[in-house]
């Protein structure tokens, strides 16, 4: 099965790639899974240029986190909503 690479045209002028040349793959796998969803920074990573197997790794990995922090704030009693 041969490969789709779409073309990506980089202007560094632009505040998506400073993001990304700042954070990259890392940032958006820590981020995307509390403020535009995995499904979404998927979609943003592949967009960017990130193969498929880095992406799964990153968001997968950077949703633990995130899991960790909110079950010690439920167990410590912390109400997110009323």
């Amino acid at each position: 099965m041969a490969k789709l690479r779409i073309p990506v045209n980089r202007d560094p002028s632009k505040w998506i790639w400073k993001a990304w040349d700042r954070w990259g793959i890392v940032g958006l796998g820590l981020l995307a899974p509390v403020t535009i969803g995995p499904q979404a920074g998927a979609c943003l990573a592949l967009a960017v240029g990130s193969g498929p197997k880095a992406i799964f790794l990153s968001l997968s990995l950077g949703a633990v986190p995130w899991c960790i922090l909110f079950s010690v704030l439920v167990k410590a009693g912390i109400r997110f909503a009323q």
